[in-house]
């Protein structure tokens, strides 16, 4: 879920995630997309981004693998 591998899983994970999923590529990301599969089902997509925005608020998302 640390996709910006800055050691916190916050709402700037869940946005990378989100323009990765609708293919605007994030500018200077160059971590492995793999870090946004957090319900471990081999895509990085919206389903992920909704996991991650979860945790940062404190929900605990149910499909979470990782």
């Amino acid at each position: 879920g640390d996709v910006d591998e800055d050691r916190d899983i916050d709402i700037i994970d869940a946005l990378l995630v989100a323009q990765y999923y609708v293919q605007l590529d994030p500018p200077g990301y160059t971590a492995p997309w793999e870090m946004g599969d957090t319900n471990c089902d081999g895509d990085v997509d919206i389903v992920d981004a909704l996991l991650i925005a979860q945790t940062y608020v404190e929900l605990e998302p149910s499909a979470w693998c990782g």
